[in-house]
């Protein structure tokens, strides 16, 4: 195993799951970082998942996927 990881690593396209691509997001937070979060009803996303027939994981998952493209896309900051 470990010799398999070993030439794993050698791999020009090797990535580790501790490095993601650089983005404006994984720089050194500072004091002027900002947050903003949004509530939904359970019902309304339960209803979404009957609808699509998925789960709630997936319906939350599209939900926080789509709005951190869309916000770095707005931002010309897509990797």
């Amino acid at each position: 195993l470990l010799r398999t990881v070993n030439e794993a690593r050698r791999d020009p396209a090797y990535r580790s799951i501790f490095h993601a691509p650089r983005s404006i997001l994984n720089h050194k937070i500072t004091g002027s970082r900002r947050f903003a979060a949004q509530s939904y009803s359970l019902t309304r996303i339960r209803a979404v998942c009957h609808a699509f027939d998925t789960t709630v994981n997936d319906v939350v998952m599209a939900m926080c996927s789509t709005a951190l493209r869309t916000y770095l896309m707005n931002q010309d900051a897509l990797p």
